[in-house]
């Protein structure tokens, strides 16, 4: 009987995974480009070789075991994303804790790109010391890796950085 059940519950977790969206689903979350001059409707252009599609997870990525419905563009901007205003005009990277050179990415690097990806100004602060003790964590099951509770992290954040004006800052 167990054997029924664990096979009846793959089935049914298999039939839930994240399948990549086809090029006429893709076309049709972009939605109208009429009125987008030629050079930008190119960036749409659900098979276009400069855009690869999402590929299909792997077994240890988020959409492998958390299902996620699909988002049109005009849903996107129906959710009013962040977006820069007069008094909302810098990012701020805050590094939490050191980080090593030959294991991390260059907080320099990661500014120069922030900027470009986003046009905008970009700040790196001096990094915070954490105290371990005031985050909650956890070994990760699959990949023995250790992680901390995002509330936790948002929380010292807001505590930490409330009086900047930043762009990628949300409270939950």
């Amino acid at each position: 009987m167990w054997k029924v059940v664990a096979i009846t519950l793959f089935a049914s977790l298999a039939s839930m995974a994240f399948q990549p969206p086809s090029a006429d689903v893709r076309r049709a979350a972009v939605g109208e480009l009429t009125g987008l001059p030629a050079a930008l409707q190119r960036a749409f252009i659900p098979d276009a070789p400069e855009f690869e599609p999402i590929p299909k997870p792997g077994p240890h990525d988020w959409l492998s075991v958390h299902p996620e419905p699909g988002q049109t563009f005009e849903e996107f901007k129906a959710s009013r994303p962040n977006r820069p205003s007069e008094s909302r005009r810098i990012i701020y990277l805050q590094p939490l804790g050191e980080f090593a050179a030959d294991r991390s990415p260059s907080i320099e690097k990661l500014r120069e790109f922030a900027s470009a990806f986003f046009s905008m100004e970009v700040k790196a602060l001096p990094p915070l010391s954490l105290d371990k003790s005031e985050f909650t964590t956890r070994r990760n099951p699959n990949t023995g890796n250790l992680q901390i509770l995002t509330g936790d992290v948002l929380n010292f954040l807001k505590a930490a950085c409330l009086q900047m004006r930043s762009v990628c800052w949300r409270s939950p």
